[in-house]
């Protein structure tokens, strides 16, 4: 919103520079028109030769006048007072001066502290900023004589050469000067005779002030509409943001719970296979004991069986040795 006044302002002080300077090229043309020779139309006077021997301004930095004498019989000057309004001699512009009494009325409506002194700030700015444009710096290009002045140049060391070929107040003397076209100081105060250009030197910022206030407060409801919606745009999305925050949060939870428990159970199924594969490994080592035992227990009953066998062959034979020596010793007898 500060920028937006502040653009505005410039464009007003931009509109009212450019007014200034059309309406000097315009009686500047108008003169041309008529005839450079001499403003009214009548025979150039003739160039003076005499170095301006008056006393020093005593006001060098404020408005002053300055009397214009009469320096030769063939060039007549009228008599007369001529004020010179010259530039402020400070840029510094006074943030301290009271607003107008009808803006503070306007601020005064203002219920909310916080916004009234910043509007008031501001407007202490947009006031400062027109204040130091408020005494225009015109320029004078042409001298008495209708001439265009020369640049300054090196005149004087080239003290004056940053004002192009402005007329000046050369040594504050408090008469404008500038270069004639043999490069020596000719007066060029004939313009300012009127008045025309000093009655319009000055512009009265607080006809730009007050509408620009007026416009500021007229807007404050509209500004405060919108301030209130955008916040509850920004409270919508933010309570979104936070709920789909809390949604990410609470899922990402449960996935690193998931992964827990994956890992849990990953960790109990290894401990299962690392045990399966000790039982396996036992029970192999069992089974090839039994098949061990077995075979033993087959070589045993083998080896009983022979000697079963052996032990019923000897019986065998002891039975038939009896009988036959039964019968023998039967038979010898």
């Amino acid at each position: 919103m500060t920028d937006n006044y502040n653009a505005t302002t410039e464009n007003i002080l931009l509109s009212f520079i450019i007014l200034i300077i059309a309406i000097g090229v315009g009686y500047w043309l108008n003169t041309r028109r008529n005839g450079l020779e001499g403003f009214d139309g009548g025979a150039p006077p003739p160039q003076n030769t005499d170095p301006f021997p008056l006393p020093p301004n005593p006001y060098p930095n404020s408005e002053s006048v300055v009397s214009i004498p009469s320096t030769t019989a063939a060039a007549t000057m009228p008599q007369g007072t001529i004020p010179l309004i010259t530039p402020p001699a400070s840029t510094t512009v006074d943030l301290n001066t009271p607003l107008p009494k009808e803006v503070t009325q306007q601020l005064d409506t203002i219920t909310d502290t916080k916004l009234k002194n910043a509007l008031e700030q501001q407007f202490r700015n947009i006031q400062a900023t027109l204040a130091r444009y408020s005494t225009l710096d015109t320029p004078i290009i042409m001298n008495d004589s209708g001439q265009i002045c020369n640049m300054w140049g090196n005149y004087a060391g080239g003290k004056y050469s940053p004002n192009q070929n402005e007329c000046v107040s050369i040594d504050n003397s408090g008469l404008l000067q500038c270069l004639d076209n043999s490069s020596t100081p000719s007066r060029c105060t004939k313009l300012l005779e009127d008045g025309y250009i000093n009655n319009r030197n000055t512009i009265d910022y607080k006809l730009l002030l007050k509408p620009i206030i007026n416009s500021v407060i007229q807007k404050i409801p509209v500004t405060n509409a919108n301030i209130e919606d955008m916040n509850k745009n920004a409270d919508t999305i933010i309570n979104s943001y936070v709920d789909r925050s809390f949604i990410q949060s609470h899922q990402q939870e449960i996935i690193n719970n998931n992964n827990q428990n994956i890992d849990d159970k990953r960790k109990i199924i290894d401990s299962g296979k690392e045990e399966l594969s000790k039982k396996q490994n036992e029970t192999n080592i069992n089974q090839n004991n039994f098949s061990l035992f077995r075979t033993q227990i087959s070589d045993s009953d083998s080896t009983s069986n022979l000697y079963y066998k052996i032990i019923i062959g000897l019986i065998i034979c002891i039975l038939i040795i009896g009988i036959f020596n039964f019968l023998f010793s039967n038979i010898l007898s």
